[in-house]
């Protein structure tokens, strides 16, 4: 569904986005040449393998990158809020996308034409700056994650998903909640461990006082305790 397009100059992400320099005459070209559309869950923005047209950036809602392995199976490699970009570096590289971006929560994405986000680039030094220093951070969150995988206890690294989810559902509200669509699956392969694991954590979160579930949500009701969780590293 198509959206009335908001300026970029007043989008609250803009002071932390990779189009944060831009001038008052580059975000005017901006404006003009990308789209907005609200999608429902389920929908893709793009298909890994197919050729880069577009990168899009997320305003709210939650996407997911799905990538297949050669066995056929898929595994959720990364979540996005709102804020992040998703398919640039394909574009940067004239590679074809190397991962499916399905939309997990209802979001609000802009997407930015091929031509238009390489004109930036071609006309601002300081947006290709901004945008290798993105690539530079996403490098090192990624060796971060891998590390994390490999050495943090399973509830710390479900903790932090929680909380990233909850801010991205209700960053403005004293109440979290996660109205996650996504399935547990999802979630599983998201912090690298089996669905029965998270499962078993969920529970034990919800016995503990920490969490309220049901079948709709996930409510944090100690994001104190949580926050605590998430912040351990043995």
């Amino acid at each position: 569904m198509e959206r009335e397009k908001q300026s970029c100059a007043v989008c609250g992400f803009l002071a932390r986005s990779v189009f944060c320099h831009l001038s008052e005459d580059l975000l005017a070209k901006l404006d003009q040449g990308r789209s907005v559309r609200r999608y429902q869950a389920g929908e893709v923005l793009f298909y890994e393998g197919e050729a880069p047209l577009a990168m899009y950036c997320l305003h709210d809602g939650v996407v997911k990158l799905v990538k297949a392995a050669r066995d056929g199976r898929t595994m959720v490699i990364r979540l996005l809020g709102g804020g992040d970009i998703a398919g640039f570096r394909a574009l940067l590289t004239d590679e074809p996308y190397a991962a499916t971006a399905e939309v997990a929560e209802p979001a609000t994405v802009c997407t930015v034409p091929a031509a238009t986000f390489k004109g930036l680039l071609q006309e601002s030094v300081q947006f290709s700056l901004d945008l290798l220093h993105k690539v530079a951070v996403e490098l090192r969150v990624s060796e971060e994650r891998m590390l994390d995988q490999a050495i943090l206890p399973a509830r710390t690294r479900v903790a932090r998903i929680l909380l990233f989810l909850a801010d991205t559902s209700s960053p403005s509200s004293q109440r979290l909640v996660v109205a996650t669509e996504l399935r547990h699956q999802d979630l599983a392969d998201a912090v690298g461990i089996t669905p029965q694991t998270f499962s078993r954590i969920i529970h034990e979160l919800n016995g503990s006082g920490i969490l309220r579930t049901n079948r709709q949500h996930i409510e944090i009701v100690d994001p104190g305790r949580l926050r605590d969780l998430a912040a351990r590293d043995t």
